[in-house]
């Protein structure tokens, strides 16, 4: 028996669908106006409220009329329909808008501002309920009691995304720092990264100052790239490393522009071969002269 999405979140209380509307954000205007990806959308928050939320609750339709609740969902890396959350529709908020918001995308026709509340019963739905939307792609907006969805899966708790390989790892601070805080959900990376030493690229993407690291340790628990990275994770992106920590003493919030990739890949060699590579690396990418090596 297929379990459907109503099905789901009638586990958690939730019976009446009449006033229920179930939607999917997938609109990469967002992204490109504010310069965040989709993990900043969804962690970096303005007045406690994530900026993803903030541009949910601005429309320039009334969309969400005669609504009392929304059953909301992202598209996320691999075109998957992921649960943000379950929010009820208290009418129209009052007052203006932050003044903080980042981008004009969000003044833009906001004839309409939602108050929309949090339903705490489904938190631990969120980021983890993966549906499949079906075919009508452009409508973003359903009403939910005359058409279910089905549900493929229930991702691990703090699950990020799959293991992409060491070729395609491109992991900002942001991305970083939850995979180190959530290394049960995501144990495919921990497993794979710790197990290689490595060189690896830490790129400025506001400046396109680099740095060039190496990772040598042994142990392949908290040692190779994984354990050197996961450093930089607790230390705000310095991971000790002088270049990077005068950036960062000066605007700490730079940490958030860092982007880490992996540029060669070794096994569990002496520290000595690591080492020489690294500064084979520095010196084709000048980074000694043009960027944060020191």
């Amino acid at each position: 028996m297929e379990l459907s999405l109503k099905n789901v979140l009638s586990l958690y209380g939730l019976q009446d669908f009449q006033t229920t509307k179930v939607v999917r954000h997938k609109d990469r205007r967002l992204e490109l106006a504010t310069g965040a990806g989709l993990f900043e959308l969804l962690e970096r928050r303005i007045n406690g409220k994530p900026l993803i939320e903030w541009y949910q609750s601005i429309q320039s339709k009334n969309v969400f009329k005669a609504c009392e609740r929304i059953i909301s969902f992202y598209s996320n890396y691999h075109a998957q329909t992921v649960l943000l959350g379950v929010f009820t529709c208290r009418g129209f908020a009052g007052g203006d808008l932050p003044p903080r918001l980042p981008h004009p995308i969000f003044y833009e026709d906001a004839h309409f501002h939602y108050d929309l509340e949090r339903d705490a019963r489904f938190s631990d739905l969120e980021n983890r309920l993966v549906i499949e939307w079906g075919e009508s792609h452009i409508n973003w907006h359903q009403h939910l009691h005359n058409k279910d969805k089905a549900v493929l899966e229930i991702l691990p708790i703090g699950y990020l995304m799959p293991f992409p390989g060491f070729d395609r790892v491109m992991l900002t601070f942001a991305q970083l720092r939850y995979l180190v805080q959530h290394e049960m959900g995501n144990r495919e990376w921990v497993q794979r990264l710790a197990g290689v030493n490595g060189i690896y690229l830490i790129t400025d993407q506001k400046d396109s100052e680099q740095y060039v690291g190496a990772a040598y340790g042994e142990s392949s628990d908290v040692g190779g790239i994984w354990g050197r990275w996961r450093q930089y994770a607790t230390t705000n992106g310095t991971g000790g490393n002088l270049g990077l920590t005068e950036k960062l003493l000066k605007c700490p919030d730079k940490a958030h522009d860092l982007l880490f990739s992996i540029l060669q890949i070794t096994d569990k060699s002496s520290r000595t071969a690591v080492l020489k590579l690294e500064q084979t690396w520095k010196e084709k990418l000048g980074t000694h002269v043009h960027g944060l090596n020191r």
